[in-house]
């Protein structure tokens, strides 16, 4: 996948509650970043611990699981479900950053 791609996929869905490509700064979001020279998915909890941090040498697979994991929040959103754990991404704000998913760099 590419990024203009998961940006995309990110308006059209209205997915919510996510970190592009920075390390997450709230709770219960699904962040994508570089680290060195890979790339990091994680989930943040409640209590914004770190839940399922995966690394990858592929920026596009990275980008593939964190689509996953933004998806897989929103069906348990609409649901109505409470925490599942790892992908649990809810919440009434759309972004982490308050920024609209065109704006944001990289």
């Amino acid at each position: 996948m590419e990024r203009s791609e998961a940006k995309k996929i990110i308006r059209e869905e209205d997915l919510r509650r996510w970190a592009w490509y920075a390390r997450p700064d709230d709770v219960e979001c699904v962040a994508i970043y570089p680290e060195q020279d890979t790339w990091v998915v994680v989930t943040t909890g409640e209590r914004q611990e770190p839940h399922g941090l995966t690394v990858y040498s592929d920026e596009g697979e990275a980008l593939d699981r964190f689509i996953f994991r933004l998806r897989a929040g929103m069906r348990v959103m609409r649901r109505g479900g409470g925490t599942v754990g790892i992908q649990a991404p809810w919440g009434d704000r759309n972004f982490t950053s308050g920024a609209d998913i065109d704006t944001v760099e990289p």
